[in-house]
């Protein structure tokens, strides 16, 4: 990224940038999306954009930092103050369906920047999986779930709740499918304890 906005007036400008990045490209696909189109359903100079961007990859590697960012402020928020891996891992799996169900058009997003932005996509899973596997390796280390490769256990429960997420959010997106949160709950107690 170039530069952040420094006045009230650029955050608010920037901000329809992103805002239009993420409906534009969920609605075309990235590679579809101009930044001509984003700009334009922003309502702000073509100009503008590569004030902040220095190109569409460079917003896209913005809109995965922001994807990471607000989903694990969520999903912290949420399991702040439960107590036991297994319930925090229960209560932050619910958090995750529950964010990616307000922010489908984000999760659409990071899933386009596997082709378009491999090391940005790398990076958003990398990072969720150091910080997932230190804090199963100190339950572990408490006895709270048994003693295994932490780094496998992070990606197993990542990639479970991501393609859950992607079945029943993007791809039944109808209100007849329900989440099966129970069938998840015994799962996380079964590979936790098992």
């Amino acid at each position: 990224m170039n530069l952040y906005p420094k006045t009230k007036k650029g955050q608010e400008k920037f901000n329809k940038i992103i805002k239009s990045s993420i409906e534009t490209i969920a609605k075309l696909g990235y590679s579809n999306a101009s930044v001509g189109e984003i700009t334009r359903n922003a309502g702000v100079s073509y100009g503008l954009f590569y004030l902040y961007f220095k190109d569409k990859d460079d917003l896209l590697e913005e809109l995965v930092k922001k994807y990471n960012h607000e989903m694990r402020k969520y999903i912290h928020d949420s399991i702040n103050g439960i107590e036991g891996r297994i319930n925090i891992e229960k209560r932050g799996f619910r958090a995750f369906i529950e964010w990616v169900k307000k922010n489908t058009h984000l999760f659409q997003i990071l899933l386009e920047a596997e082709i378009h932005r491999p090391e940005t996509y790398k990076w958003h899973y990398r990072m969720l999986g150091d910080h997932y596997a230190k804090y199963l390796k100190d339950a572990m280390k408490k006895g709270e779930i048994k003693d295994r490769d932490p780094n496998i256990l992070a990606y197993t429960l990542m990639g479970t709740a991501d393609f859950l997420a992607r079945r029943f959010i993007l791809w039944d997106n109808d209100s007849k499918s329900d989440f099966p949160f129970n069938e998840i709950d015994s799962l996380i107690e079964s590979i936790m304890k098992n």
